[in-house]
């Protein structure tokens, strides 16, 4: 088990991560043990449904993919991915999102603040989702 800590923000160096060279993944657990995502190599499949997680996650991505993701998942997922995303200045690839990422764009240059209404919008979303497999890639 590995302690997961380069990326200099909470919520990653928040995660252990236990390497399966078998099967080629990792799989990053919170410190209750329960696993948060799985990095396949080509992807992060979500396994947690909290915005912290998936800030994490989003990270990871971007360094591993070069500063930007392709989101898979339910319309909700998608689309507070995307917000989040933006707000980390991670670039999202997916052109279907570029209304989403766009607007996000807008609110943050007037002086919206990260949280708030829009953690809020975005952590509803994410709960809300279905059961469809979520994951970032590139």
């Amino acid at each position: 088990m590995t302690r997961f800590s380069r990326h200099g923000t909470a919520h990653v160096a928040a995660l252990t991560a236990d390497l399966d060279a078998r099967r080629h993944l990792i799989t990053y657990r919170g410190a209750d043990g329960a696993e948060k995502f799985v990095d396949f190599g080509q992807r992060i499949e979500m396994r947690d449904r909290t915005a912290d997680s998936l800030e994490a996650a989003l990270r990871i991505a971007a360094e591993k993919y070069g500063g930007r993701v392709s989101i898979q998942g339910s319309e909700e997922f998608r689309a507070s991915a995307a917000r989040l995303a933006t707000r980390l200045g991670v670039r999202v690839s997916d052109e279907d999102l570029r209304s989403i990422v766009t607007d996000e764009l807008a609110r943050m240059s007037q002086g919206e603040p990260p949280g708030g209404v829009a953690q809020e919008r975005a952590q509803e979303e994410i709960e809300a989702g279905d059961e469809a497999e979520q994951d970032l890639g590139r």
